[in-house]
């Protein structure tokens, strides 16, 4: 039996490669891991070549405004790469997710291109944990991921057909960022989190990842570091935020109201 769990993020798969393959009863097991972040970026006519391309040029300007050096393109063309893979060759397909944004958006497109007869989730909010509930699969101890190796549950025919409906709201908007509330994917504007982050800022420069860093950890929602930076960045443009230091060089630069 070829079965494929879909995974976001190299973190996630990292973890779960690692339980799988000391576990012989899933060590045949393939991990897919999906690399992109669906809560940012446009999505409209996302399966079209020319929303694909859209979203390749918004993901590439906000990558490199961070990190001109890093390796955008596995992450860019992860979409289109994903929508055209065939799962028709695995018995089983799983998609793991947490009460996330990215995640569960993942679960939506899982739902808009495969067929339901072979497609299961594994919900990591479902732990019987006595500690914090992880919000994403990247957060799951070893032991958290053993325990939910045994608890997939096929997605019904009802849940399936809403996730259709729900991947089709959200690609006919021209929204760029999305967040997750109550069980709901919801479209809000590019600037939601900019007050957030001013919010941290005093009068006094301080370096600007802290800044990101303590809004990441106040936030409720799983953001992204690349976004938050890119918004800080923009917020300094548009002399909301004074700077000092060299805004090509992200890890020594201070900002303050």
């Amino acid at each position: 039996m070829k079965n494929i769990h879909i995974v976001n993020g190299n973190s996630a798969a990292g973890a779960l490669k690692f339980v799988l393959k000391k576990d012989i009863k899933h060590s045949t097991n393939i991990v897919y891991c999906f690399n992109d972040f669906l809560s940012i970026g446009p999505l409209f006519q996302i399966k079209s070549k020319i929303g694909q391309q859209k979203r390749k040029t918004y993901l590439s300007k906000l990558i490199y405004k961070i990190d001109s050096d890093y390796p955008s393109n596995e992450i860019i063309n992860d979409i289109s790469k994903f929508i055209n893979f065939n799962f028709s060759d695995y018995d089983n397909i799983t998609v793991w997710h947490g009460n996330n944004a990215p995640e569960m958006i993942l679960k939506l497109l899982c739902c808009k291109i495969i067929e339901n007869k072979n497609l299961y989730e594994v919900d990591i909010s479902k732990l019987q944990t006595e500690e914090r509930i992880p919000r994403a699969v990247g957060e799951c101890t070893s032991e958290n991921i053993k325990f939910l190796l045994n608890s997939s549950n096929k997605i019904s025919q009802e849940d399936y057909t809403m996730s259709n409906e729900k991947w089709n709201q959200i690609t006919s908007s021209k929204s760029k960022l999305r967040r997750y509330d109550f069980g709901n994917i919801e479209n809000v504007p590019e600037n939601f989190y900019d007050q957030l982050i001013i919010e941290q800022c005093t009068n006094e420069f301080t370096l600007a990842l802290k800044i990101v860093g303590i809004v990441l950890g106040k936030s409720d929602q799983l953001i992204g570091y690349t976004f938050l930076t890119y918004r800080l960045l923009y917020l300094i443009e548009a002399n909301s935020l004074k700077y000092y230091g060299d805004l090509n060089n992200i890890k020594t630069l201070l900002v303050k109201t």
